[in-house]
Parts: structure tokens; C-alpha cells; sequence
């Protein structure tokens, strides 16, 4: 039986109809929905980031998604935040070494704000700009009703496989 978790509170009828399907089904089926209902969320996330005053599109570029199924528990997990691997040279030092920024290390600095800081002296105040919760919260709704959507044809779809093999 899958665990559907809250975002399908009040999917009853969903709810019961994916419980009807294998395990391995189940999960595919809520994959499916889980990342494209992401994908919302994913562009608001990545315009907000262009918004920032870190002025960086690099941080835009890297935000993306990825989705894990955990078998053990039934469940799926879709993440959205700045993949890994978008590092991209900003200066050089003194001594002519490449100076490289990843958006990955940065991204919770720009979204919660930070504190600078020189020899345990601190010199100034960071502020947020926050990309992700603003998004998220923006695209929860359409997020969900996408959600809602895929799940419904998903199980639909692998009900009639499932019926034409018997």
C-alpha cells in the first residue's frame, strides 16, 4: 500500500483506486504526477531567481528537480532547489587563481540572508532574497491540482493495462 502522504488529503477516491494497483505501479504512477506537478513551482523558482539582487543567473540556471521513490515505505520525494555542477568562474585571486562560485553552496545564503563577517569581526548584514518559498507558495495550488491531475490519468492508464492483460 502506498503512503501518499498529505499532499493527496482529501483524494479519497484516489486515494483508494492507486491502492488497487501493484506497489511498483503505485510508485510509477505517483512519480509521474509528483514531477510533473513540480514543474510549476520549478519556473516560478527560476524567475524568482533571476529577480534577486545577487543579479547571478547562474543561480537560475542550476534550480532544477529530481524525484526518489523509496520502496521500503512507498513513498516519493521530489526536491526542487539548484543542482550540483553549475560552477562558474567569477574572479581570480591576487596570485592569479581561479576564483569559482556553485550556486548549490549559495543558494541558502541568498535565500535566507547572511551575516558578513572578517577575522570574527562582523562588517555587514546580508539580506534575503528568498526564490524558493516565494515559489513554492505561488504554486502550490496549480502545483497540486496538476498533482491531482497526472494521478487520476496515471491510474486510469495503468488500470486499463492491467484489465487488457487479464
Amino acid at each position: 500500500m502506498a503512503n501518499t502522504g498529505i499532499i493527496t488529503a482529501g483524494f479519497k477516491e484516489l486515494e483508494r483506486a492507486l491502492k488497487l494497483l501493484p506497489d511498483r505501479i503505485q510508485r510509477r504512477v505517483m512519480r509521474t504526477a509528483s514531477t510533473k506537478a513540480a514543474r510549476p513551482i520549478v519556473k516560478a523558482a527560476k524567475a524568482n531567481a533571476r529577480r534577486t539582487k545577487t543579479g547571478r543567473k547562474l543561480l537560475a540556471k542550476s534550480i532544477g528537480q529530481r524525484s526518489k521513490s523509496y520502496t521500503a515505505t512507498q513513498t516519493i520525494v521530489t526536491v526542487i532547489g539548484p543542482r550540483w555542477g553549475f560552477k562558474q568562474e567569477v574572479g581570480r585571486t591576487g596570485a592569479g587563481k581561479a576564483i569559482y562560485e556553485d550556486p548549490a553552496k549559495i543558494a541558502h545564503l541568498v535565500e535566507h540572508g547572511h551575516v558578513l563577517a572578517i577575522g570574527g569581526n562582523v562588517v555587514g548584514h546580508v539580506p534575503a532574497h528568498p526564490f524558493l518559498r516565494p515559489a513554492f507558495e505561488s504554486q502550490k495550488g496549480p502545483a497540486l491540482a496538476i498533482y491531482k491531475r497526472e494521478l487520476a490519468a496515471g491510474i486510469e492508464r495503468e488500470a486499463r493495462k492491467l484489465a487488457g492483460k487479464r
